[in-house]
């Protein structure tokens, strides 16, 4: 699953990895790989949760999608429903990555797969392919897999 998805970053490269659960920074330059290699993961975070199948990157954020995340918000460790999605966000701190936050929409069910992103400056956009909803509430799911994107500030 590497190279699932990428995303450039001032002199870097974001590189998903799906299949392992992590997204990889590798900095631009000369010399061993392994030397301007690191990498982010989700706590407590599952190979099959898609972990890294969209990435995005501005400035000292990084944005990590994983559509088949099926935990909540609020808490990392309780349960939203299977692929309901995820997205984390990773900030940049004296060179280190940290994790930032955590997003799901209040409505995910599962099979949402929210988790396809864009960053941009203070804004975060994601996509939900399989959101059921028709856009007339919140809570309703009549138009199966029709989709949804969301917009986090």
């Amino acid at each position: 699953g590497f190279g699932s998805s990428v995303d450039l970053l001032d002199g870097a490269v974001v590189v998903g990895a799906a299949g392992e659960g992590r997204a990889y920074i590798i900095t631009v330059g000369d010399g061993p790989i392994e030397g301007r290699t690191s990498s982010v993961s989700a706590p407590g975070a599952e190979d099959d949760e898609s972990f890294g199948s969209s990435v995005s990157a501005d400035g000292d954020f990084i944005a990590v999608g994983a559509d088949r995340d099926d935990r909540r918000a609020e808490d990392l460790y309780g349960e939203r429903g299977p692929a309901s999605g995820g997205v984390y966000l990773f900030s940049r701190t004296l060179g280190d990555w940290a994790l930032a936050g955590h997003f799901t929409p209040s409505n995910g069910d599962a099979g949402d797969s929210f988790g396809e992103i864009m960053l941009d400056g203070d804004n975060l956009a994601v996509g939900a392919l399989g959101e059921d909803g028709d856009g007339t509430a919140l809570d309703d799911n009549s138009a199966f897999d029709s989709g949804a994107v969301y917009l986090f500030r």
